[in-house]
């Protein structure tokens, strides 16, 4: 194989991929590419939380790239936070600022 031909090889490999990565970050979001590698996911209804108010966070395990299972045990998940004074976070996930 030539070196013409291995760059072309390459300029063409890198057309087609180019444009199906800005497909899937435009489909799955920016951070969604981030996240892959990740084993476990945080969710909560609402991410804004005035004084106050609480929320209860869902912690779900990674099973594949957009496949996810229920913790087999939540109670034994353990929630921490930076600053009890402004987030308490209850060991059952629900947290109150």
């Amino acid at each position: 194989m030539s070196k013409t031909s291995k760059v072309a090889t390459i300029a063409v490999g890198v057309l087609i991929i180019g444009p199906a990565l800005l497909v899937w970050q435009g489909l799955t979001g920016f951070s969604a590419t981030l996240n892959i590698f990740e084993h476990l996911s945080l969710s909560a209804p609402t991410t804004t939380l005035h004084v106050g108010e609480s929320t209860l966070l869902a912690v779900q395990r990674k099973r594949g790239l957009f496949l996810y299972r229920k913790l087999e045990r939540p109670d034994a998940t353990t929630y921490l936070t930076v600053s009890e004074s402004e987030l308490l976070v209850e060991p059952d996930g629900e947290v109150t600022v």
